[in-house]
């Protein structure tokens, strides 16, 4: 194992030196030796060959083999996160059951689906096949915005919500004027003061309307999607699921579906559109949802702004977010 490639996934770090000051491991050979022992001791799985570590935060994945089929092991350092992973695995095992297309975790020889190990919180999942979403081909994104859908529509209805947080949830007006704030100061752009002030005046309008609260998936973009033949083969990544308004969700994912690791540039108009058609088709929005919808993807495009780091993909956002705001409805006087 002394070659296992080591990267990041989406942080420019240097991997080896994020391994040693975040997991404590001294080198990629010594992190792929502690997996193996950790699945033949959690799981009684035999790995045959580790063929990569990746670092995100204080998650580190390793892609496995086994003589059966091969297996993606997800270890979390992050202490405060441990409680919540196991209500994540509890989740995700739910929502198979309910027909989800979801990767859920597979269960040690002691019945658990979260387990710890030395100083990590320990998840074992089938690798499936297939490749990250691309939303710029219309089924995609069409078959994207029915998976949204459906996602929510089993999400509403998980026994444990509270577990995960549902409530309490800040109300959206509240949200957006705080985030807008600090989208000011960190953008610290005043041609997009416009921008901001429209969204504002937007929230006294939508304040009155009550929108209810639910789970949502909180992370719903290519880089959690993935695609095989004509169909979602699974949506991943629930570790931002939270309580929270679908439509905003929905929102944000209209606005980043089109992201992955290092590339933030926004979803085209085209693509857009199919997706939220093919929600709507299978979900459809309440009044009260179709009057936040444009105000929130306003919003999560000054987001989208902020995240992409420069250059074409800061441009291209730019020029989405002003689309959203031209849709913006007009104040009544």
């Amino acid at each position: 194992m002394d070659s296992v490639p080591i990267r990041m996934l989406w942080e420019r770090d240097d991997p080896l030196a994020a391994l040693q000051r975040r997991f404590q491991f001294s080198s990629a050979a010594t992190a792929a030796a502690w997996v193996t022992t950790a699945l033949q001791a959690i799981y009684a799985i035999e790995i045959t060959s580790v063929d990569a570590l990746v670092i995100s935060a204080y998650n580190l994945l390793a892609w496995l083999s086994t003589a059966e089929q091969p297996l993606l092991a997800k270890c979390c350092m992050a202490i405060p996160l441990h409680e919540r992973l196991v209500h994540i695995a509890d989740l995700l095992a739910w929502l198979q059951a309910e027909g989800m297309p979801v990767s859920a975790p597979l269960t040690s020889t002691s019945g658990a689906r979260q387990t710890i190990y030395a100083h990590c919180s320990l998840g074992v999942q089938h690798l499936l096949p297939g490749t990250l979403l691309n939303p710029s081909d219309s089924a995609q994104s069409t078959a994207a915005g029915t998976a949204l859908a459906a996602l929510h529509s089993a999400l509403v209805r998980y026994p444990h919500a509270q577990a995960l947080g549902a409530q309490p949830v800040q109300p959206l007006p509240a949200i957006i004027a705080a985030d807008l704030e600090q989208l000011q100061r960190d953008l610290n752009d005043p041609t997009l003061e416009p921008i901001s002030a429209r969204i504002r005046q937007q929230l006294p309008r939508l304040a009155h309307a009550q929108l209810p609260v639910q789970l949502i998936h909180g992370d719903y973009r290519s880089a959690n999607l993935l695609w095989r033949d004509d169909h979602i083969q699974a949506v991943l990544d629930f570790e931002e699921v939270r309580g929270g308004y679908r439509v905003s969700d929905l929102a944000w994912a209209a606005v980043h579906l089109a992201t992955q690791f290092h590339d933030w540039g926004p979803l085209d108009a085209t693509a857009q559109a199919a997706f939220l058609h093919s929600y709507s088709a299978h979900a459809p929005l309440s009044a009260v949802e179709q009057a936040w919808l444009p105000t929130l993807m306003a919003w999560h495009s000054l987001a989208l702004l902020r995240a992409a780091s420069h250059g074409q993909q800061a441009c291209a956002s730019r020029a989405a977010l002003q689309q959203h705001v031209e849709h913006l409805p007009e104040l009544n006087d």
